[in-house]
């Protein structure tokens, strides 16, 4: 489910299916749509606590560099 919307069409979304509120980014902009999708390090606490402290940062992943769609 989208939790949050950074901008540029970039978001964070929370996963309900696990006991901790697993996040995952959703960043088109450099990414093919097959790895737009991506796991983020965080837990739902820990995405609120840190777009609440302000020390959030929006989605970032690796691109993954055996893919063509993907851009460097």
């Amino acid at each position: 489910m989208p939790l949050l919307t950074w901008g540029c069409a970039i978001r964070s979304l929370v996963d309900h299916s696990t006991a901790d509120g697993r996040m995952w980014g959703w960043d088109p902009n450099v990414r093919c749509l097959d790895h737009a999708l991506f796991p983020e390090d965080f837990t739902l606490a820990e995405r609120l606590s840190g777009w609440l402290d302000g020390t959030g940062e929006p989605p970032a992943a690796p691109v993954p560099a055996d893919c063509p769609g993907c851009r460097g």
